[in-house]
């Protein structure tokens, strides 16, 4: 969250950091993203997992933000494989 929460970069350095914590599909979701568009300036909390026991390669970080909870949903393609961030979901009522 902290590299996705930075409204004053430019976009290209903005997805060169992020995206390499990105998913395959989230990098080509994310890649014309105008962080300045982003609400979110920091991170006011510590994030909350959430574990789907049916789903051993994919899980959910609730993250407090100055714009609201944000959702981070992570994947990976197997259990020796680093998770990725496959996207993040703004609280109600943003964009």
């Amino acid at each position: 969250m902290t590299l996705y929460a930075r409204p004053t970069v430019t976009d290209k350095q903005w997805i060169q950091e992020l995206g390499q914590l990105l998913t395959a599909q989230a990098t080509a979701d994310y890649q014309y993203v105008d962080p300045a568009n982003i609400p979110v300036t920091r991170i006011t909390g510590t994030g909350q997992l959430r574990i789907d026991e049916n789903n051993g390669f994919g899980c959910h970080v609730v993250f407090p933000t100055d714009a609201g909870d944000y959702d981070v949903q992570l994947l990976r393609s197997a259990a020796d494989k680093p998770w990725q961030v496959n996207r993040f979901t703004p609280p109600n009522g943003t964009k």
